[in-house]
């Protein structure tokens, strides 16, 4: 069995467009904004591998935007719109649609996203499981994502609401991370039917049932299909799944406990009202060349519980706003010149959930404000450790670091009464290059602005369609 993890948060993970969440770094589409703004567009069409066509689009000053392919063939980055008509799919091996519908505009359907502050970070639909248990869409201990597919025989699925791309016994989840597609081993999703075991197994029997696990941990027992015996994929069976762990404090037996200074922090946001934040954030992008550059971005987040949010971004590469009412989520890039709007949930515990797993986006830093702060952070942290005290500007904060299977974080948290985070580190360790998110918050303060919670929209602002991960 293997450890499974929910990524800190959205913010530390529910997301790079996971920046700024910790939330499921694994599967994180991390989309620099930058990518599709500046300049005028021009399209050279290309042929794929096997007779299919794509574009290569360049914007005037110099760049490829994306090197693209038709069916038969893989693309290798994002597609950019060139202003006019709808650029459909990124897409995968076979001519499949893998993720990020772009409409017409220089926006995206999943419109502002990037490690800069950008809102995207995509996560599998299925849900976390508990430490030890394998669960579908999971990636498989000990293995690596892939920049390809390993052969062509592979084909896009859709089993429930993921997507996969399947051959034999092997199974992947697609992700971006800086305008590459990367391909993730992944668990296999339970019913799933074969006519025959794998290669390598092992027999066990269980309440006088029998299962059959294979080398990579997943369980199969009997089945059928259409009337034809063969094997199903199973969850693990219950004497065999892990109970759900207590975190390891690592830290001297006489410091004060993380996971209380963290739970303390949680509370006491959870307990105001009427706040704004300002963050100033730096990220890691990973470019084509392999070098690793640094993004700054500064933000401003305005809360109103229980149904009122407001985000004004400046950053390297764009400038937005996105305002959450209660009903609906408005997010408008003024650098692209476009806007979207999503319908959400009326409380912002559900309105976070529902844009990070039914859109795959995140509200960098979002896991803060979330109402299941503690939960989100420390649910499935493995170990934490109390560093010592530190000081962040003019603030004296408890240094806290925690660990999970796929990130490091870190925060700060100032003392005395009230205890306000004042940093927070998060490394993403199994994504290419090991990026980096940094966020200094220096303003905490329980007032808000006239007009906080407004948006207006620009003349000429064109409206794109933000559509759900199952859609696209």
């Amino acid at each position: 069995s293997t450890t499974v993890q929910r990524p800190i948060s959205r913010t530390i993970s529910r997301r790079p467009s996971n920046v700024g969440s910790i939330r499921n770094p694994s599967q994180t589409r991390n989309t620099s904004p930058g990518r599709y703004s500046g300049g005028d567009l021009k399209k050279k069409t290309v042929t794929g591998p096997r007779g299919g066509t794509g574009t290569i689009v360049h914007r005037q000053g110099g760049g490829t935007g994306v090197v693209g392919r038709g069916p038969g063939g893989a693309t290798r980055g994002a597609v950019h719109s060139p202003g006019k008509g709808t650029v459909r799919a990124v897409r995968g091996p076979g001519g499949g649609g893998a993720i990020g519908v772009r409409k017409p505009g220089v926006g995206v359907g999943g419109v502002v996203r990037g490690p800069g502050g950008g809102t995207a970070v995509k996560r599998p639909s299925t849900g976390w499981r508990r430490p030890g248990v394998p669960a579908p869409g999971r990636p498989l201990p000990g293995r690596q994502p892939l920049n390809d597919l390993p052969s062509r025989k592979y084909t896009r699925i859709s089993y429930g609401k993921a997507n996969y791309y399947h051959y034999g016994y092997a199974w992947y989840r697609p992700y971006w991370y800086g305008d590459k597609y990367y391909y993730y081993p992944v668990h296999p999703p339970y019913g799933y039917y074969y006519p025959s075991l794998p290669p390598k197994y092992v027999t066990i029997v269980i309440n006088q049932i029998k299962y059959y696990q294979s080398e990579d941990g997943v369980y199969y027992k009997e089945g059928e299909k259409d009337g034809e015996k063969g094997y199903v994929v199973a969850e693990a069976p219950k004497e065999e799944a892990s109970a759900p762990a207590t975190p390891k404090v690592t830290s001297d037996p006489d410091a004060p406990d993380p996971f209380k200074t963290l739970q303390a922090a949680c509370d006491y946001l959870k307990g105001l009202k009427d706040f704004k934040m300002i963050a100033s954030d730096t990220s890691d992008e990973m470019l084509d060349s392999g070098e690793k550059i640094k993004l700054h971005s500064r933000r401003t987040i305005y809360v109103r519980r229980p149904d009122k949010v407001a985000v004004e971004f400046r950053g390297d590469k764009d400038n937005r706003r996105v305002v959450y009412d209660g009903q609906m989520v408005t997010m408008l890039s003024r650098t692209r010149k476009a806007y979207g709007v999503i319908k959400v949930p009326n409380t912002i515990g559900g309105m976070l959930n529902t844009v990070a797993t039914d859109y795959g986006m995140s509200l960098p830093l979002g896991d803060l404000i979330d109402p299941d702060a503690y939960k989100i952070l420390a649910g499935q942290t493995q170990s934490g450790q109390y560093i010592g005290t530190s000081v962040i500007g003019v603030y004296e904060c408890h240094h806290l670091a925690f660990t999970q299977e796929t990130v490091d974080w870190q925060i700060w948290v100032q003392t005395g009464k009230a205890p306000f985070p004042r940093k927070l580190v998060i490394t993403y360790k199994e994504l290419p290059g090991s990026p980096r998110y940094v966020a200094i918050i220096p303003t905490w303060k329980a007032e808000l602005p006239e007009g906080a919670f407004k948006i207006s929209i620009p003349d000429g602002t064109r409206k794109i369609d933000v559509l759900p991960m199952s859609a696209q």
